[in-house]
């Protein structure tokens, strides 16, 4: 299992999760059971990365066969395949308003896929490259003001980028592949990840970074914060 997110439920705490895996498969789980819900098996391509809609409805996954996916989870199947990238698709992320999804490859593309018929009022074209990086992007994620999205490459770079105005603000070069991002806004903090076991954590508002962790156990391949901010778990 590469990634897992668990499907908003209102104000009550979630009672689905999805996951995917190496095996290329989407999985839903009843997490009131504990038990398997649907298993969705595919081409068999390595699914790095899934990302779940703000209103629980959907589902996308990053696909090393060039596509990301999408899923509606009610009706536990699968609803669109978006192809264009040239290459492994590592990451994916939804908008604020569950009108578009960001997906990013190894290509070092960010691309903008529309999921609903709102989508057109952004003037973001379906399919369209909204920045071209030239080193394969390995990690996305929204910003919380959902006008940015931060994101982590192959060659070590921390990058945000404004999705209106398509412009670039390099946060920093660490030398090593950033393999996992996370934010939390209570906390006013976002952590970066990198294949060398390194952890920092920035300010969410000045982009400096105020810690850093050395993890001498291997690369750092997931993080997520506690709904506080108070407690970064890593994997």
């Amino acid at each position: 299992v590469n990634d897992i997110a668990f499907v908003p439920n209102g104000n009550k705490l979630p009672n689905k999760a999805v996951s995917v895996s190496d095996d290329g498969s989407f999985a839903i789980w009843n997490l009131s059971s504990g038990k398997l819900t649907k298993l969705i098996e595919d081409t068999g391509d390595k699914v790095l990365d899934v990302a779940v809609s703000k209103n629980g409805k959907f589902a996308a996954v990053a696909r090393w066969d060039g596509t990301a996916r999408l899923f509606d989870i009610e009706k536990q199947a699968q609803v669109d395949a978006f192809k264009g990238h040239r290459g492994n698709v590592n990451s994916v992320s939804f908008n604020q308003k569950n009108t578009l999804l960001f997906s990013a490859s190894y290509d070092g593309d960010i691309r903008a896929w529309h999921i609903d018929e709102k989508a057109k009022q952004t003037k973001i074209q379906h399919g369209s490259i909204i920045h071209s990086n030239g080193w394969g992007i390995n990690v996305i994620h929204l910003m919380p003001d959902g006008k940015k999205i931060l994101f982590g490459t192959l060659n070590g770079d921390v990058s945000l980028l404004d999705i209106k105005n398509r412009t670039v603000k390099k946060i920093g070069n660490y030398q090593h592949p950033i393999l996992s991002l996370a934010i939390n806004n209570n906390s006013g903090w976002f952590a970066v990840g990198s294949s060398d076991g390194y952890i920092r954590i920035f300010d969410l508002v000045t982009f400096k970074q105020i810690e850093e962790y050395k993890n001498f156990i291997g690369p750092v391949w997931g993080l997520a914060f506690s709904q506080n901010g108070k407690t970064l778990y890593r994997s």
